[in-house]
């Protein structure tokens, strides 16, 4: 944010009556101390109401309210974001779903200004042979993000107002990888949204032995009271039970490709999607989305993203990895800012020796941690990398 707009900022929020930038203010405070949605990334309290005065947009009245309601007045129809294209998207207004153009200045940052599940405002198409317009995106309540793979420091939004991030991973063929699960954990929190493991392909499990060996992977996760369901998408094990835990929320599934999210779905809600192969040669998976997309199944919505190699984290920093790892809380560390990589009298470390954190676990930490710095020292030399 440049001076001059942040000057303009700050005069409209000035001009604001008391009671509606008091309610700005609490509500920016929630993010902030939850460490939700922007509020995992701003940098003071102040700065974050700026932001979200910003992201409303130019024109509107904050300080007017809906009668009944605390919700802005805004000039438009709110729909639901379903589908994005280039400088385009599609929004379900309730009985329909509306192409849109999406108006200039979201268009020039599109990747990180509009995703599925957001909400907006659009305007009606004047005729049949027009389009409707995106003009302004409401305030989020989460997003999952990562850093743009072309242009490490842009932000791309894969998903917002998500209530649930299912993190779907195969128990075999793709093999499964702990360490693509701990980042999810950590982007998904700091995102807002609660998350969900989906350990799919349960029946190539064919004996105890690998059943055994399964389950004492996802112990780190099930202690830390990470929801997790092994299914099936064949033998249908575990459909039933998904499906009633995703009934009446937003979701949205992120994972390898190859894992099965397409038949995943397609088990959910009778779906007749694509479904890829995995690669002999390297055990990898074969995209078959390629975009993100919301589906109606029943009593739930689900967003299917396209299938990830890695996924960088965005804007977290090496001092605030330690909050996404619950179980470092309250370790008696000697330093406040304990990076629990090479500080003495690091509590972690002494609790990783003790055996009361999982050694894998921290191993993913460390893992994490050695990119942040390597992502941190690209920044500053302009490399990106």
């Amino acid at each position: 944010m440049n001076r001059k707009t942040k000057k303009r900022l700050q005069e409209r929020l000035a001009s604001m009556d008391t009671r509606a930038r008091d309610k700005l203010y609490k509500r920016a405070g929630r993010m902030y101390r939850t460490k939700t949605g922007a509020g995992a990334r701003a940098r003071s309290l102040d700065d974050l109401v700026l932001y979200l005065l910003h992201i409303e947009g130019p024109g509107e009245t904050l300080d007017s309210e809906r009668p009944g309601g605390e919700a802005p007045i805004y000039a438009g129809r709110e729909g639901l974001v379903v589908g994005v294209a280039h400088r385009c998207c599609y929004v379900h207004t309730g009985g329909e779903v509306l192409t849109c153009d999406v108006a200039k200045h979201l268009a020039r940052t599109q990747r990180a200004a509009l995703a599925v599940g957001d909400r907006v405002l659009y305007a009606e198409p004047p005729d049949e042979q027009s389009r409707g317009l995106v003009s302004h995106v409401l305030p989020r309540q989460s997003t999952l993000s990562r850093p743009d793979p072309r242009t490490p420091n842009r932000q791309r939004v894969l998903v917002a107002n998500v209530d649930r991030v299912l993190i779907v991973v195969a128990a075999r063929n793709p093999p499964l990888r702990p360490g693509l699960i701990d980042r999810l954990l950590v982007a998904i929190q700091a995102g807002g949204a609660v998350p969900v493991l989906v350990v799919n392909k349960a029946d190539l499990m064919v004996n105890k032995d690998d059943r055994a060996a399964l389950e004492a992977t996802l112990e780190p996760y099930r202690t830390l009271e990470v929801p997790v369901f092994l299914t099936s998408a064949s033998t249908a094990e575990g459909i039933a039970e998904l499906q009633a835990a995703l009934a009446g929320h937003l979701c949205a599934l992120v994972g390898h490709s190859g894992v099965g999210k397409s038949s995943l779905l397609n088990a959910l809600g009778g779906l007749e999607l694509r479904v890829g192969e995995v690669r002999e040669f390297d055990g990898k998976g074969r995209h078959t989305t390629t975009a993100s997309r919301l589906y109606e199944l029943g009593d739930a919505r689900i967003i299917d993203t396209p299938g990830v190699r890695s996924f960088g984290l965005w804007r977290i920093t090496l001092t605030e990895l330690g909050d996404y790892f619950p179980e470092y809380d309250d370790r008696g560390c000697r330093y406040t800012d304990c990076t629990h990589t090479h500080e003495p009298e690091c509590g972690v470390k002494l609790a990783v020796e003790a055996g009361e954190i999982p050694l894998a676990r921290y191993q993913s930490y460390q893992r994490i941690a050695e990119s942040l710095v390597a992502e941190s020292r690209g920044r500053i030399t302009g490399s990106g990398k």
